[in-house]
């Protein structure tokens, strides 16, 4: 029988250094990164009005870091109703929609929301203090950014006492519904807001109070104690009570505390910023932009993330900024420095903050028309995390109760369309305080200049060749326009699948972009010509379905458009399958471990180690990544860092192919997702054919010049015997001694 070598792929699962067995290749032009400052030579933006006073724009560039997708959203002064939110209690966390959900539940209408402060990612609790609705919710004596009755903000360090007197002496509590843990010194105390329970697992002495208000900046509770619990975890917490904890070493601290016993909880603002006026406000991190000038220590941080962060006008305006990121492709995150560039040149921002980035970093915007808030970024876990609190941006006004027309709203707003491609233009109608109503049945569009054509329903058709103008569209006294701009060329072209294997007979959509200029340009599939390699595989329509043969077929489905064209791998009949995703390995020397690791030629001055990341910063999808940590200063000749799955029952990586990972059929190309660290290590992995015979891989590329993240891939040579063998899934190389690298790759 023949062996195709699209016959049989393994595919892991996209993830970080996750194994990805793929065929065949997908065409992207090379571009050298843009050294502009801030986000960079800007493709495309869209802006639109989405309450009065406040504008959503959409952002795609490109900077010296490759593509990037911001969100900005602006609030003139007082339009506006800032809170913070940390959702229904502070421990556990909650994303940023059910925080909306939780705020729109009392009456409330969000029109913008964004990602808070940074957390413990053991329980969500947030770094930071935090003050919600007049309410000292959390301690922690660092950046705020914060807000009066009035919208005014208050932003810069924070530093509070939080004491109880029983009327002869003051006692200093510690930390405020911050996790206890196995801290064996400090007062905590607990309110309501914290949780039902401490929470705590480490046996202590917890005294409940019955308390007859709520903490407050500069203001005084009283409280009677309850209960006094030794040896106690997770007390509960009913609501008007709060509890003081200790570990039990440190019991004598609160011996005063008797059953009885009345108490003064105070809070006091060591600063001179008004923290005590202030009724919203949550933990910062780096400040980015202060009085118009960038910080050193910020300045000096050169690490690219997906980022959140929020600026403040000299007039009162705010200034929200998302940008999305570890996604290459699509975006890739900035720098704390690029950020700065961006609020000082493009808003004028007088004083900017960093809030959590990475996973966490999240905008949610309710566009007109639309019932809700909705995400708007694409957070680079593929879905919301679970954060500490948020920002939620509030309606001043309601919907008009007799839904009378005010706006109309046409989505997209700006468009960039290819020669011949097609789009439906969206309408949404609202009241004039951007609320739904009922879009009008007698709406007209009319095209302004030579683009194309447009239908009574709003399909707009491109014209052959480039041209620009604008599509109006009307409702009595009512108009949008939308700008139109088509063009009849291109720099790249993606699909949305990168490889398509389907069971007999059955179907699959495939979509196109098409990008000029680093910015993704509307077609509609029937802009493209499309056919496949073999006619074995099945049929391919004009709008790119293919419908796969009733037998089984490997090749390609090709895209072409004028001198581009696209190669997609299709096998019909073969499954993928997964290696491993990262989520459930364990490394040596943890007990029962799956994966191993070795120092090859360790006489050659190679050291190092693997290990696993969960830090989310390293993590592409879920929750953990493989960590290699290598050092090759002392390298004399080829030495490394290999990592390999642990196939047999000891651990060691084998002799014989029968002893390593067997990869099912004759799979093409390995693959894997690096986050690299610029230093020049070489990357390749390691193989045994059928005879049992070494097949050193080399991965494109080799070299770790890049910072950040990278798909790379290695082509496994045709017409080896098999079964094969993955006896070394990654190698982290110093060849022949040359690299004198030394660091750490994701």
């Amino acid at each position: 029988m023949r062996i195709n070598r699209l016959a049989r792929r393994i595919i892991g699962l996209i993830q970080t250094f996750c194994l990805l067995l793929l065929v065949g290749l997908f065409f992207v032009p090379t571009t050298s990164a843009n050294q502009n400052q801030g986000l960079g030579i800007i493709g495309f933006r869209e802006s639109r009005e989405i309450y009065d006073g406040v504008v959503f724009e959409k952002i795609i560039s490109y900077n010296q870091q490759g593509e990037q997708r911001a969100h900005t959203v602006v609030i003139e002064s007082g339009k506006l109703i800032p809170v913070a939110t940390y959702g229904a209690y502070v421990y556990g966390g909650y994303n940023l929609t059910q925080m909306v959900e939780l705020e729109e539940a009392k009456g409330s209408k969000v029109v913008v929301a964004i990602n808070g402060d940074f957390y413990d990612t053991s329980n969500s609790i947030p770094l930071g203090a935090m003050i919600v609705n007049g309410r000292f919710v959390t301690s922690g004596n660092k950046t705020l950014v914060g807000f009066k009755a009035d919208g005014t903000a208050v932003h810069g360090n924070a530093s509070f006492t939080v004491r109880y007197n029983d009327g002869t002496k003051n006692t200093t509590i510690n930390h405020v519904n911050k996790d206890r843990k196995n801290n064996t010194d400090s007062i905590y105390l607990y309110t309501e807001d914290y949780g039902t329970s401490t929470k705590s697992t480490i046996p202590g002495v917890e005294v409940v109070l019955q308390a007859n208000g709520y903490l407050k900046v500069g203001g005084t509770v009283t409280a009677t104690v309850k209960e006094v619990r030794t040896n106690a975890t997770n007390t509960p917490i009913n609501p008007g009570e709060m509890v003081i904890g200790v570990h039990a070493n440190a019991a004598s601290k609160i011996s005063n505390l008797t059953v009885g016993t009345q108490i003064t909880i105070s809070v006091t603002d060591n600063t001179n910023l008004g923290w005590k006026d202030v009724v919203q406000a949550i933990g910062v991190g780096a400040t980015l932009v202060e009085d118009g000038k960038i910080p050193e220590s910020t300045a000096a941080n050169k690490d690219v993330h997906p980022r959140t962060a929020i600026g403040f006008k000299e007039d009162g305006s705010y200034v929200l900024l998302q940008v999305d990121g570890r996604q290459p492709g699509y975006s890739n995150g900035v720098t704390y420095e690029e950020m700065y560039h961006f609020f000082v040149t493009e808003h004028n921002v007088k004083y900017a903050y960093n809030l959590d980035g990475g996973g966490s970093s999240q905008i949610n915007v309710r566009l007109p028309g639309d019932a809700k808030a909705t995400v708007q970024n694409s957070p680079s876990d593929g879905r919301e995390r679970s954060n500490a609190n948020g920002i939620l941006f509030i309606a001043k006004e309601g919907a008009d109760p007799n839904k009378e027309l005010k706006h109309l709203h046409a989505y997209p707003r700006k468009l960039v369309i290819l020669e011949n491609g097609t789009v439906n233009i969206n309408v949404k109608a609202t009241d004039q305080n951007y609320y739904p109503v009922a879009t009008p049945t007698n709406i007209t569009y009319t095209v302004n200049g030579d683009i194309g054509t447009i239908d009574a329903n709003g399909k707009f058709v491109a014209k052959a060749g480039a041209g620009s103008g604008t599509i109006t569209i009307k409702s009595g006294n009512i108009t949008e326009t939308v700008t139109v701009t088509v063009v009849d060329s291109i720099d790249k072209m993606t699909s949305d699948l990168t490889f398509v294997s389907l069971s007999p007979g059955k179907q699959q959509q495939l979509n196109i972009t098409a990008y000029k200029n680093h910015t993704p340009i509307t077609a509609g599939n029937t802009a493209f010509t499309w056919s496949l390699s073999d006619s074995a595989l099945g049929t391919i329509s004009p709008d790119g379905l293919f419908t796969g043969t009733n037998g089984s077929a490997t090749g390609y489905i090709i895209v072409k458009y004028k001198s581009f064209e696209l190669r997609i791998p299709v096998e019909v009949g073969t499954p993928p399958k997964m290696i491993t995703t990262f989520e459930d390995v364990i490394v040596r020397p943890s007990a029962g471990y799956n994966w191993d690791w070795t120092i090859e030629n360790p006489q050659n001055g190679g050291t190092g180690s693997v290990s696993i990341n969960t830090d989310e910063r390293y993590v592409k999808f879920g929750y953990q990544s493989l960590r290699i940590d290598y050092d090759f200063r002392n390298a004399t000749n080829t030495t490394g860092v290999s990592a390999f799955l642990k196939a047999g029952g000891n651990g060691q990586p084998g002799s014989t192919v029968n002893q390593y990972l067997k990869l099912e059929g004759y799979p093409t190309h390995i693959g894997m997702w690096v986050y690299g660290d610029g230093k020049g290590a070489s990357i390749r992995m390691q193989l045994r054919d059928g005879n049992n015979k070494v097949q050193y891989i080399g991965f494109t590329p080799e070299i770790v010049d890049y910072v950040g993240w990278k798909y790379i891939e290695a082509e496994i040579p045709s017409g080896l015997p098999t079964p094969l063998g993955l006896q070394y899934a990654i190698r982290v190389m110093s060849v022949s001694g040359k690299s004198k690298a030394y660091g750490t790759l994701y």
